[in-house]
């Protein structure tokens, strides 16, 4: 009995990290898709409707475009939330201005929230660090972590998922 705690211990030890790890890659996975998922959701709406979606939230979109509204996996309070290119809600019920880009918050404790930021960018083949913005004319590419330097109408300071629509 005592050998199988001690066993579990140094297996504990010894996975450790590598747990953590793997717990960031699924959650940096998780994230990733569903942002890519929202954005060709709404532009397949684009698309048929010929209009932007009426919202800048994901609902608008579910059922006809996405099955269901996705949970951010760091936290059901971080949706995926459409921006115009100055940074304030997009569509019908923010500005009007089409959306520029899809985002979501990253949450969870500082370590955790790094982790799962630069596993993102590693996954998208970007730097390992997230890009600080100034502006939202700053995200280039497909999905990556972003951070905004200084508030940037309604994105505040922190680390989000972002892709251009």
């Amino acid at each position: 009995m005592i050998l199988f705690i001690g066993l579990a211990l140094v297996g504990a030890l010894f996975l450790g990290p590598r747990f953590q790890e793997s717990k960031a890659s699924s959650t940096a996975s998780a994230l990733v898709q569903q942002v890519s998922q929202v954005v060709a959701a709404r532009s397949m709406y684009r698309l048929r409707e010929r209009k932007e979606p009426t919202s800048y939230q994901t609902t608008a979109l579910a059922p006809l475009y996405l099955k269901s509204v996705p949970v951010n996996p760091t936290g059901a309070g971080f949706t995926y939330s459409a921006l115009d290119v100055d940074g304030n809600w997009a569509g019908a019920s923010g500005t009007g201005k089409p959306a520029y880009l899809v985002i979501a918050g990253i949450g969870g404790d500082a370590q955790s929230v790094a982790s799962v930021s630069s596993t993102i960018n590693r996954q998208t083949r970007g730097s390992a660090s997230a890009a600080s913005i100034n502006d939202m004319t700053d995200v280039t590419g497909t999905v990556r972590c972003v951070s905004p330097t200084r508030m940037i109408s309604v994105a505040g300071p922190g680390y989000y998922v972002a892709q251009r629509t």
